[in-house]
């Protein structure tokens, strides 16, 4: 890969993920507190997203593989984004912030994994440059989540204002990124496109297994998503999104060795590792507090980095090895549709149900209940993908 397209990458991926990370994770402790939203009112505007993901990120894929640069959506697809975020700052209902939420999430979330396709559309050795240029994708989140804190951000609509400007200022940045135009060369029908390497991947077993943990694993993913930051709040920890980005450095370090490990291990063990990690987790937060066990949500927030980089990258990753490359787009997609859609949504709703069942008539809440449900959750799914996922004859054996 040129160093110019590889940092044009870097820099976008830093940029997209600090603006997003300026909003998404606090978004939740604004509703809760400033907005006196309720668990499930929370859970279902988090699942917007998730809802997005079913719908828009496959069918922009489409649009990204057979008619239009990859460039040239993200850029319109930010300003869209950015301007929704400004006007979803100004609502305080319920119903208008859900309704903005879900149109933001509509033309957001397809960048996510068209930023992924991308890259791997550019890279040279897939792995390595892929973890080498996502990492500055972290490296944003972190740079985002300190800052919230130290301006003290997490009950404000001041994250959401950022956020906007912020995405229409990468709509400029857009105009610089590496020209990555469709495989119009390459447009196939649908049983051409069938009767490739797709129809082996969707009619095998483990592939099945994949999809189904994948997807199931958004459940205990979608607790720490909605409500890790108001427990943080909660229970009187100072600075808990400055805290809470310490997963995020320790992703840092697991990226970067992420090549090394999946030629070491394999997709299996890794992603074994990842799903076991979500699960255990949610013990730490369950047993943790602020007296003696305040080591225990320490490790619980330091555990980020394993869970993300172990199974949700290690994922994306197995996806672009097991499709033809003029699928890449589609593909990206699919995984996101898996992951924030279909899964999140899921987990979303799931989320806010448990919330609410262990809330009090005072709004006091019993973390400890609600934390051993995604507890339970993460370690079946890694039970059921340890016993039947196998990793043999499914790659197509050209990266790992």
């Amino acid at each position: 890969m040129k160093r110019t397209t590889k940092w044009l990458l870097s820099g976008f991926l830093f940029l997209q993920y600090f603006v997003w990370g300026a909003w998404m994770v606090t978004v939740g402790t604004y509703m809760l507190n400033s907005l006196q939203f309720d668990g499930v009112q929370v859970g279902l505007i988090y699942g917007c997203p998730a809802v997005a993901a079913l719908v828009s990120p496959f069918l922009i894929g489409i649009l990204a593989d057979r008619y239009f640069s990859t460039d040239r959506l993200l850029l319109l697809l930010q300003i869209l984004s950015g301007l929704l975020l400004l006007w979803l700052a100004q609502v305080r209902d319920f119903s208008s912030f859900y309704t903005l939420m879900l149109l933001q999430s509509l033309v957001f979330t397809p960048t996510l994994s068209l930023a992924n396709a991308m890259v791997f559309h550019h890279s040279v050795v897939r792995e390595k440059d892929f973890a080498n240029i996502r990492v500055w994708g972290t490296i944003g989140f972190i740079v985002a989540s300190a800052m919230v804190s130290l301006l003290a951000w997490e009950n404000s609509a001041n994250t959401l204002l950022f956020g906007g400007i912020g995405s229409i200022a990468m709509a400029g940045y857009c105009l610089f990124l590496p020209h990555t135009p469709p495989f119009r060369q390459q447009r196939a029908s649908f049983r051409q496109i069938w009767n490739s390497d797709l129809k082996k991947l969707v009619l095998n077993r483990s592939f099945f297994v994949f999809v189904l943990c994948i997807t199931l694993i958004r459940v205990p993913a979608s607790f720490y998503y909605s409500f890790v930051n108001p427990f943080l709040v909660d229970i009187g920890m100072a600075q808990p999104t400055l805290k809470m980005a310490s997963g995020q450095v320790v992703e840092i370090f697991l990226m970067l060795s992420l090549p090394f490990m999946l030629r070491r291990f394999g997709i299996k063990w890794l992603m074994l590792l990842g799903f076991t990690t979500w699960g255990l987790r949610y013990f730490c937060f369950a047993y943790g507090n602020m007296e003696a066990g305040v080591a225990l949500l320490y490790i619980g927030m330091l555990l980020h980095g394993l869970c993300y980089v172990y199974s949700d990258l290690s994922a994306q990753i197995f996806i672009d090895q097991s499709v033809p490359p003029y699928l890449r787009n589609s593909a990206q997609g699919f995984m996101l549709f898996l992951t924030y859609g279909l899964g999140i949504w899921l987990g979303s709703l799931v989320a806010g149900a448990i919330v609410d069942m262990h809330t009090s008539a005072d709004m006091s809440k019993n973390w400890e209940a609600i934390w051993q449900f995604p507890a339970v959750i993460g370690v079946s799914v890694a039970v059921l993908f340890g016993l039947f996922f196998r990793e043999e004859g499914l790659l197509k054996g050209d990266g790992v």
